[in-house]
C-alpha cells in the first residue's frame, strides 16, 4: 500500500537511518521535496537489533536519514 507522509514531521522507519534500505528504494520525494510517498508493507533489517521491521512501524530510537 502507497502512504504519503510530511517528512518534517514523520517517524517512520522507512525515513531512518537505521532501516537497511541503503539505496532508498522504498522511497520517493513528490514535487516540493516535503512530501515523500513510500510502500508501507515494505520490510527491511532494522540496525538496532528490533529484527525485520515494516516501513510504516515507529520506534523512540528513530534518527532521519533525509536531513
Amino acid at each position: 500500500m502507497k502512504m504519503i507522509d510530511d517528512i518534517r514531521k514523520t517517524k517512520k522507519c522507512t525515513f531512518c537511518k537505521y532501516w537497511c534500505d541503503f539505496t532508498n528504494s522504498n522511497i520517493k520525494p513528490k514535487p516540493g521535496a516535503i512530501m515523500w510517498e513510500y510502500e508501507a508493507t515494505t520490510k527491511c533489517e532494522c540496525t538496532k537489533g528490533r529484527g525485520k521491521r515494516r516501513a510504516s512501524c515507529t520506534c523512540k530510537d528513530f534518527e532521519n536519514k533525509i536531513r
